[in-house]
């Protein structure tokens, strides 16, 4: 079978700089998925996850799809343009045909809970004390408190069984064997003529009327010819080496329009010579190497970050590029200079010099305990500094910036411990008039554990510039307890999710004592756990904008009340709660 895995193209001139366009691309094993069948009557193809095994009820998929209702209705998608599950061909509505699975991890029993089918799979628990379930197209609601979502995938249903299925989902699935099942015969998507023509430069007698390729079915299948690999990688080099020169091209044009708005433009030879070729290296991720470097004019310490490669035909460049480029603030990290020489892309970066703060939040001495490495004073300091920092985001510049991925790595010290937000490869802007931006499934992105609900469950509420709020209060949360917000090792189970715990410390008038804590400290960490609380509401609209945040934190703590109830506690059986969704 062939390989394939989601990639984007951007369209050079459109309104937004860039479209996200989510294509088929033959590639790797890592995030593959099956063709089992090509349909050149509907257009449509067939994909199969290869992690399901027909033999083994215990496999799981290997990749996890957006939700069913991650699909933004109130956007206009141009039916030339995309890729689409058939459903959204059909009739626009994408639950008409296809269902969302989702499997979660459970601290509770849930057999009780007709809808909770149990998972046979070893591979899915995260400990002895946790119950794996799978749960078909659930509301945001039906998600108990208990439980957490870790993977979503599709399956493939039809009007008379959908209908049966909203009248009573157990007579359609009444157990994980009957999904499992489902799940084998895999899900259809439509492939678009005009996708093929202009993203994989495929002449128009190449690709019929319906947008599939004219090749042989079996091409697609298991190699049963064996002339069939040398056309599947000259397909490749083609399509790769078309995809870099439409990147290259949609940067030059991006760097063009805004060359005067523009931070330095160095050449490559000029950041080898910055860095005397590459000599210190600072730290390592998936987007590349960063290195310790000097201006030749002024002998001014900076990073250099040496992109690896540019994803989304160089999106989270041009992303980064134009946001970082046009602020300047105290506690956003300054953009000095970038490269963008064909596949090299490099952003020169005022140098950070103690690093991140996730280092000091989680810390381990030689014997593997917990060793606090900022005192509540520079924790609080820095927590007031992160704020003022987005809140400038939010409402400092001409137009409004949502970070998105706001969390520990993403903010950088300086040799003062002041804190600079960081890595704005996700950050999107909009019009200060507007309330609230559009995200499609493709455009959910982020970090787990910090993302807002409302990334995932549209019936909360639209996506905004609370999302970042959102963020923000998880990131305090950690900044308070000294630790992650979720651990399944946690010694008592009611302390493995700290914000359940920590406000039900609160809600029953009980005394917060940090070890080792004076009483000024305790009434800053509890001032910090409070507006954390605020921020984590499940609705958007009751989390308070990133200038009140300054204020509260600013404020007097005898001002700051306890909120109702934040979105991920509920009253359980037990002391056990966790996550509302896949945001851990």
């Amino acid at each position: 079978m062939a390989a394939l895995r989601t990639a984007r193209i951007i369209k050079p001139g459109d309104s937004s700089i860039a479209k996200t366009i989510e294509l088929l691309l033959c590639f790797n094993r890592r995030n593959s998925i099956y063709v089992t069948e090509i349909n050149y009557t509907a257009s449509t193809i067939r994909l199969l996850d290869p992690g399901l095994d027909k033999d083994n009820l215990s496999s799981m998929p290997q990749r996890s799809l957006p939700a069913v209702g991650a699909y933004d209705p109130s956007i206009s998608y141009d039916s030339t343009d995309f890729i689409y599950p058939t459903t959204r061909i059909i009739n626009y509505e994408m639950d008409d045909f296809i269902l969302s699975v989702v499997y979660l991890n459970c601290l509770t029993d849930m057999r009780n809970f007709p809808r909770y089918l149990q998972n046979p799979s070893p591979y899915a628990k995260a400990s002895f004390s946790i119950s794996s379930y799978v749960i078909v197209e659930p509301l945001a609601e039906e998600i108990k408190n208990s439980c957490s979502t870790f993977l979503t995938t599709w399956m493939m249903t039809n009007l008379d069984e959908r209908s049966e299925y909203r009248r009573d989902p157990n007579a359609i699935f009444g157990s994980y064997l009957d999904v499992y099942k489902r799940m084998m015969n895999g899900f259809d998507v439509y492939v678009i003529r005009k996708t093929l023509i202009d993203y994989f430069g495929f002449s128009e007698n190449s690709v019929d009327n319906r947008g599939i390729l004219i090749f042989p079915v079996g091409m697609f299948m298991l190699p049963r010819f064996i002339l069939v690999g040398p056309i599947v990688i000259a397909i490749l080099i083609h399509t790769i080496r078309k995809r870099n020169r439409a990147m290259n091209a949609s940067i030059e044009d991006f760097l063009d329009i805004y060359a005067d708005q523009m931070p330095i433009r160095y050449s490559y030879n000029d950041v080898k010579k910055m860095t005397n070729n590459f000599k210190e290296e600072l730290g390592k991720g998936g987007f590349g190497s960063v290195y310790k470097g000097s201006l030749r004019n002024n002998g001014r310490d900076v990073a250099i970050k040496i992109l690896n490669s540019t994803k989304g035909e160089g999106q989270d460049f041009i992303n980064e590029v134009a946001t970082m480029g046009k602020i300047h603030h105290v506690n956003v990290v300054q953009l000095i200079g970038f490269v963008a020489e064909r596949s090299k892309q490099a952003l020169v970066y005022e140098l950070m010099p103690k690093g991140s703060l996730e280092k000091y939040l989680f810390p381990r001495d030689e014997e593997g305990k917990h060793t606090n490495l900022l005192c509540w004073e520079k924790t609080y300091g820095i927590a007031l500094g992160i704020a003022r920092g987005i809140e400038y985001l939010h409402r400092g510049c001409a137009i409004r910036i949502l970070h998105f991925d706001i969390k520990p790595h993403n903010i950088l010290l300086d040799e003062n411990y002041n804190p600079k937000v960081s890595d704005f490869g996700l950050a999107r802007s909009y019009s200060m008039d507007a309330s609230m931006i559009s995200v499609t499934h493709g455009g959910v992105k982020g970090t787990p554990g910090y993302m807002a609900p409302e990334m995932f469950y549209r019936n909360i509420g639209g996506v905004s510039y609370k999302s970042d709020v959102y963020s923000f209060g998880m990131l305090l949360m950690e900044m308070a307890g000294r630790r992650k917000n979720l651990n399944p090792l946690a010694d008592n189970a009611s302390q493995i999710y700290f914000p359940s715990w920590i406000y039900r410390q609160l809600n029953q008038g009980n005394d917060i004592a940090m070890e080792d804590a004076t009483q000024e400290e305790n009434e800053i960490a509890k001032k910090i756990i409070i507006v954390a609380l605020w921020c984590i509401q499940l609705k958007p609209v009751d989390r308070p904008s990133m200038t009140k945040v300054v204020e509260m934190l600013e404020g007097d703590l005898g001002l700051l009340q306890i909120p109702d109830k934040p979105f991920s506690i509920a009253d359980c059986d037990g002391d056990e709660d966790v996550m509302l969704d896949s945001l851990v």
